[in-house]
């Protein structure tokens, strides 16, 4: 091919942009960078309806801390159903299982089930990595399993609920996590 077919392509400057970003991080004196704050309790209830990628932005943006405040009875349902989905997308899934375990039992239409299958995704995801990988000791999870094993077992807990929280704690019983 001669020159005159080939195009001159301009040189990219990301690898510029991306060394100046750095730069002035590090040139910034050691400051320390604020963490950014929860979502306001509107974006909260917005994220009900949201798709696995702006859960999984929630739960990157706030933290496994928050998103385990939002589980808890005190909060709205909207603010809740966001908090167990975004549960599957936590840096530590399992520190939900008994909270997950909890409102399962419970006996919000929308709200338990999606509990149950998070709490078994969950486990599953688990079982596949195996606790070794995440660094996590079998002894620590069974006040989840002890949680899941109750609500399979509860006669006022839907059928299918029941089920999903069996095999979850059957799964996380597979991994060694010590059971009643």
């Amino acid at each position: 091919m001669t020159g005159k077919h080939m195009r001159r392509v301009p040189a990219r400057r990301s690898s510029w942009a991306v060394a100046s970003l750095v730069c002035v991080g590090v040139c910034a004196g050691g400051a320390a960078v604020a963490q950014p704050a929860s979502p306001a309790p509107d974006a909260w209830e917005q994220m009900g309806d949201a798709d696995p990628l702006e859960l999984a932005d929630l739960a990157a943006r706030v933290g496994d801390d928050a998103v385990l405040q939002h589980l808890s009875p005190g909060n709205p349902v909207r603010q809740r159903l966001a908090a167990v989905a975004a549960c599957g997308f936590l840096q530590a899934p399992e520190l939900a299982l008994p909270a997950l375990a909890a409102i399962s039992a419970g006996r919000d239409p929308d709200l338990a089930p999606l509990a149950a299958r998070q709490a078994l995704a969950i486990a599953q995801r688990l079982a596949q990595a195996g606790l070794a990988t995440r660094e996590i000791l079998p002894a620590s999870l069974a006040p989840a399993r002890a949680a899941l094993g109750a609500v399979a077992s509860s006669a006022l807990v839907r059928s299918d609920l029941r089920v999903a929280a069996a095999q979850a704690a059957h799964l996380l019983g597979t991994l060694g996590v010590p059971g009643n």
